[in-house]
């Protein structure tokens, strides 16, 4: 009887160190395939896998959501009220959703001396365009026209006519291009708008805004759909208004500067006396107390 139990435990040590060389073998083997792996092959196999799948998922998603316009509609609506809440939290402005439609900006001098807070104001309305007219182009393009007229004569008058205000804009905004219009009491007659628009070859690469009162600059998203031929952008209210549009604190008065790199890798300055004009393919820098007092970058194929 004790030689049988002596087999069975001699058998059980047996197997206990077999098994045991077994498990160190198989953490030894998996130690040198581990210690022989390519991480950098493995993370970029990883990335170029997740990049498939994103594009995948999104190419689904696109084909959806650009023939399913119930679903078009849904999505952009549920996108923008959570961005107008946002904005809403934070005290910031939010264009409207839809498109075609005429902003009126005012930028008011405050006395100082007399009334407490921020020394400028900044007054901005939205008029939506009523789009019942004709599909065809020149009543389309007339419609556009004539509205941005009657809005610009509406902006000169206020400008000129009252001390307290030191510009107005106006800005339209034609499916997805914006128009903008500057106004002071002393500039000169604005070129008439025409349409179609004509896209100006000179793009911005980066548009800051500095202030000596604040620790850091604000870097301003300019649309690309700004950049088209008569338009004038960086003056003083534009500024204001890029500004009341993005999340971040600032500081506003006429003590700013703004630092822009152009697509040639050409960086300048603009202060609060200055502002932006584009020719088809130039832009032009424009002092604010008359159009023919400015500096200009050189128009390659002499566009006005």
């Amino acid at each position: 009887m004790a030689d049988f139990f002596s087999k069975i435990n001699n058998i059980m040590l047996m197997t206990c160190q077999l098994g045991t060389m077994i498990i160190m073998n198989s953490f030894k083997n998996s130690y040198e395939y581990l210690k022989n792996l390519d991480y950098n092959d493995i993370a970029l196999n990883i990335i170029i896998l997740y990049s498939r799948f994103i594009e995948t998922v999104k190419k689904y998603w696109l084909e959806f959501y650009n023939f399913h316009p119930i679903i078009t509609n849904f999505v952009d609506n549920i996108c923008y009220l959570f961005r107008f809440f946002m904005a809403m939290m934070i005290d910031q402005r939010i264009e409207p959703m839809d498109t075609n439609w005429i902003s009126t900006s005012i930028l008011l001098k405050r006395d100082t001396s007399r009334f407490e807070g921020e020394p400028y104001t900044f007054v901005e309305k939205y008029d939506m365009m009523n789009m019942n007219i004709p599909s065809d182009n020149d009543s389309y393009d007339s419609f556009f026209i004539n509205g941005f007229k009657d809005a610009c004569d509406c902006a000169k008058s206020i400008a000129y006519n009252n001390k307290s205000i030191i510009e107005s804009l106006i800005t339209m905004k034609v499916d997805d291009k914006y128009i903008h219009y500057v106004f002071y009491k002393e500039n000169d007659e604005n070129d008439p708008v025409t349409l179609p628009l004509i896209p100006c070859k000179t793009k911005f690469l980066t548009v800051e805004y500095t202030h000596p009162r604040m620790a850091y600059g604000i870097f301003l998203e300019l649309d690309k759909n700004v950049f088209y031929a008569n338009n004038e952008i960086l003056s003083p209210l534009y500024i204001l208004r890029c500004l009341k549009y993005q999340s971040k604190a600032f500081v506003f008065d006429m003590n700013y500067k703004i630092k822009i790199l152009d697509e040639n890798i050409d960086s300048f300055e603009l202060t609060s006396n200055q502002h932006i004009f584009f020719h088809k393919a130039s832009y032009k820098i424009v002092s604010n107390t008359s159009f023919q007092n400015s500096s200009s970058k050189p128009d390659t194929n002499n566009d006005n």
